[in-house]
C-alpha cells in the first residue's frame, strides 16, 4: 500500500507522468496531489481510487494536471454482451443442478 508516496515521488525525474490503472491503494493521494501542484509530477492519469468512488473532498480536484476517470476499461458493448451471455449460461447451469464457474459467493 502507498508505494507511490512523497519519498518515492522525490526519486522520480521532475515532470514525470504517472498513470495508475491497477489499484488505488498503491498511491498516497495527498502526496501525489502535492507533487502535481508543485510540478514534481507533471501529469497523472488515474482510474482507480481508494476508496472508490473518489471522495468529494479528494485533493485531486484542486489539480488541473490530472485526468480522473472511472475504472471502466472492460465496459464496451462487446464486453457487456459477453458478460450477459456468460451469466445467462451459468444461471441455466445452476438451475439445472450444476455449479457456477465463477461464483461471487459460496453456493
Amino acid at each position: 500500500q502507498k508505494l507511490i508516496c512523497a519519498k518515492t515521488i522525490a526519486t522520480m525525474k521532475k515532470g514525470v507522468m504517472l498513470a495508475n490503472v491497477g489499484r488505488g491503494e498503491c498511491i498516497d493521494d495527498n502526496d501525489l496531489a502535492e507533487a502535481l501542484k508543485s510540478g514534481q509530477v507533471g501529469a497523472a492519469g488515474l482510474d482507480v481510487f481508494a476508496p472508490e468512488p473518489l471522495a468529494a473532498d479528494s485533493p485531486y480536484y484542486g489539480c488541473d494536471n490530472v485526468v480522473l476517470t472511472p475504472h471502466l476499461g472492460a465496459s464496451t458493448k462487446e464486453a457487456q454482451v459477453k458478460v450477459a451471455v456468460d451469466v445467462s449460461e451459468q444461471i441455466v447451469t445452476v438451475l439445472g443442478g450444476g455449479k457456477a464457474r465463477t461464483p461471487v459467493n459460496k453456493l
